[in-house]
């Protein structure tokens, strides 16, 4: 059954049984929030993300019913708006939450799982969660170790299919895209914009830059521009070099036996 479709067969079963205004008006707001997560243009994939800049982010924007446990750090991958839509669904019945976590997972802690289950449950079926009832609901988004470089290689491989010559056409592609979207971003910093850029940086493997992207897809700050473009310099500057060693070494993938 789809979001709507439960949505109104709980709405109906509300008005008949007579349920308190309270009740109803918490149905409708989470109906409120599954349409502003449905128009965010959210495609599904992982993105990383810095989990205590994010925390802050959402305190700042929704209020400090959110805490976070002390030893909660790192990065994260996994779907950061689904996250967003989730604890402000659970802030809607004024209950404080705590958001903590281990090595292979992120939770939250709420008073009752059930308050605000129909968000709950078609969210956390596309995300391979669960609520662990009582008061648990438990995101399988493990902590990705910190790395120095900006790009993945493994990633772009498999992009260009493991075949050298394609991977260069790819970075070179990628790069004058990549660089045309910024100049478009100086002139008019906009969502579509920056939701192709990001799309472009995560099948590349530049995954911190495709974090920062995402970042702003949510925040709207122009000012962030020279941060996204100090990140897109570093990421060239390793891709050009990945150029620069296919040029001076045999691709074994075209040897003939």
């Amino acid at each position: 059954m789809s979001f709507w479709d439960d949505f109104f067969s709980q709405l109906e079963q509300a008005v008949a049984q007579n349920l308190p205004i309270q009740s109803i008006g918490s149905l409708l707001a989470q109906g409120r929030l599954w349409s502003e997560w449905q128009d965010h243009e959210w495609d599904g994939d992982l993105v990383l993300f810095e989990l205590q800049p994010w925390v802050q982010e959402f305190q700042q924007r929704y209020g400090s019913g959110l805490r976070v446990a002390d030893d909660l750090q790192g990065r994260r991958k996994g779907h950061p708006d689904s996250l967003e839509i989730l604890l402000r669904a659970l802030l809607l019945e004024g209950s404080p939450l705590e958001l903590g976590g281990d090595e292979r997972n992120l939770w939250v802690h709420c008073l009752c799982c059930e308050a605000s289950g129909l968000i709950l449950r078609h969210l956390l079926a596309g995300l391979e969660g669960h609520c662990d009832p009582p008061s648990k609901i438990v995101l399988p988004w493990p902590v990705e170790p910190q790395v120095d470089s900006c790009v993945d290689l493994e990633i772009l491989a498999r992009s260009a299919l493991d075949d050298r010559e394609f991977e260069g056409e790819l970075i070179q592609t990628f790069l004058a895209e990549a660089e045309r979207q910024l100049e478009s971003l100086r002139l008019n910093f906009s969502a579509r914009t920056l939701h192709s850029l990001k799309g472009s940086a995560s099948m590349m493997g530049a995954l911190p830059l495709a974090g920062l992207i995402d970042q702003q897809e949510r925040l709207m700050q122009p000012e962030s521009l020279p941060q996204l473009q100090a990140e897109f310099e570093r990421v060239a500057r390793l891709l050009k070099t990945r150029i620069e060693g296919h040029e001076t070494a045999p691709d074994r993938s075209r040897l003939v036996r």
